[in-house]
């Protein structure tokens, strides 16, 4: 037992960083460079040999005194704009790697009111936290106020989409989504196909547009872009015209449950008289009277490489936007 090891039992006093590196052999500044940074995939033997140490010693960093010696408030901020499925999977992401790394999250999740957003976003603007991770900024009502609040922060990602102009993102592979829904609809058969979303993501719909294109070249495409309220209400409005796509496509979680009512007001069958795709998975979907064929975004993964880029340019490193494979779960909707 070396003194650290001593001085650790004998003592009520929490381990200094110093005991750590006593314990790792290495300087002081070496252990404390490693423990302020996130983990990262590669390791060296002398980073690893410093956590175990402070694990071992049950060191914690002190927040308030890191914040003090970097400038930096040890905080990212988060702005989640709808509390549903998807956005939570990737909050969960977000807060796995902030943990690991060391920093706090305050969290905004502002309301379809503008003014509410307008001020969380606010919040988040005057120096409070770091770096900002907006959570599929496509689902907020007022885009062009986050554009306007957030363009000051540096540094700024958008995560699940691609919303925002000029903002480094983390998101889905949308190509990729398209490709694998095409060659699934067109090995059954399938050449009218209709998109569902909300019309304020171009992004997401342009690459499954040339996914869908570069897999299944004939297929006849319609968009069909719903309001956020009375979902159900225009697509039964929808589903009355003829002809009837044979495949629809939902790209917004929250309008996946109204598509299969409307097709109920209409007795449809699922998949016989009409086929549907979830874009975004659930636990829910496999326990549908008719289980639901989804694309399933990486949303956890999103959430980390989403925190691991903001770390990048809270380090002055560059940044580059990143795109994480998908995968096409068939279930009996199609």
């Amino acid at each position: 037992m070396n003194s650290s090891d001593r001085a650790c039992r004998t003592s009520s006093r929490p381990p200094t960083l110093r005991q750590v590196a006593d314990r790792a052999e290495v300087h002081p500044s070496t252990a404390s460079r490693v423990l302020r940074r996130a983990r990262p995939l590669d390791e060296s033997p002398t980073s690893d040999r410093v956590r175990r140490a402070a694990a071992e010693l049950g060191y914690r960093t002190h927040l308030a005194a890191a914040s003090l010696r970097t400038q930096r408030t040890m905080s990212l901020g988060v702005v989640l704009s709808r509390l549903v499925e998807p956005v939570l999977d990737i909050f969960e992401g977000i807060e796995t790697a902030a943990t690991a790394a060391g920093y706090s999250l305050l969290v905004a999740a502002p309301t379809d009111d503008i003014a509410a957003q307008r001020r969380s976003l606010d919040l988040l603007s005057r120096g409070n936290v770091d770096g900002v991770l907006i959570c599929r900024p496509e689902a907020c009502n007022s885009i062009e106020i986050a554009g306007a609040l957030l363009q000051d922060i540096a540094p700024v990602v958008q995560l699940g989409s691609s919303t925002l102009p000029g903002v480094l993102s983390v998101c889905d592979d949308h190509v990729l989504a398209g490709q694998l829904v095409g060659r699934h609809l067109r090995e059954r058969g399938f050449v009218d196909i209709a998109i569902i979303g909300s019309g304020a993501e171009p992004p997401t719909t342009l690459g499954l547009l040339d996914g869908f294109r570069a897999a299944l070249p004939a297929a006849r495409i319609s968009h069909w872009h719903c309001h956020t309220r009375g979902v159900d209400d225009q697509l039964t409005d929808r589903l009355a015209t003829n002809p009837r796509p044979g495949a629809i496509l939902v790209t917004e979680f929250d309008h996946v449950l109204p598509a299969i009512t409307a097709t109920q007001r209409h007795n449809l069958r699922i998949p016989e008289d009409l086929a549907i795709i979830s874009y975004g998975d659930s636990a829910l979907f496999p326990c549908l009277p008719t289980p639901l064929t989804s694309i399933r975004p990486a949303t956890h993964a999103i959430g980390e490489a989403g925190v691991a880029l903001l770390l990048k340019g809270i380090a002055g490193h560059r940044m580059v936007s990143t795109d994480l494979p998908v995968d096409l779960i068939h279930r009996r909707s199609t």
